[in-house]
């Protein structure tokens, strides 16, 4: 499977009232709080699909986890966040309904894919 971007992109949805104080303080704060949470799900995610591997070499047993209980475990991680966040899975090659990206997804997407083409990435 070619990965460019396969790992599961996540947005992180606040309302924030800022009435002083750095924009750009606030706006780090902001990522890294998401980037917490995208963690926190990219984990949960990936010690499943990993034991699902373990349990069965050829994949196949894993291909009908992400299929089947992917979007489970994205709500059971959902109701662990505050009430002001949550994440989902997308990408660009559209998989199903269900995870089409808006134009944010998108945009920022396509940001990642271009600074680890210019071997300029930094997730944190």
């Amino acid at each position: 499977m070619k990965s460019t971007i396969l790992l599961l992109t996540s947005l992180l949805s606040t309302s924030l009232i800022c009435a002083s104080g750095n924009t750009d303080t606030v706006e780090m704060r902001i990522k890294q709080e998401g980037i917490k949470y995208i963690e926190m799900l990219g984990s949960t995610l990936k010690s499943q699909l990993q034991t699902h591997m373990r349990a069965d070499k050829t994949g196949l047993l894993a291909i009908g986890f992400c299929s089947a209980k992917a979007e489970e475990i994205t709500k059971k991680v959902n109701n662990k966040l505050p009430e002001y966040a949550s994440v989902r899975r997308t990408a660009l090659k559209i998989r199903n309904e269900n995870n089409i990206p808006d134009s944010l997804d998108i945009k920022i997407m396509n940001e990642y894919e271009k600074s680890i083409a210019d071997k300029t990435f930094r997730p944190n």
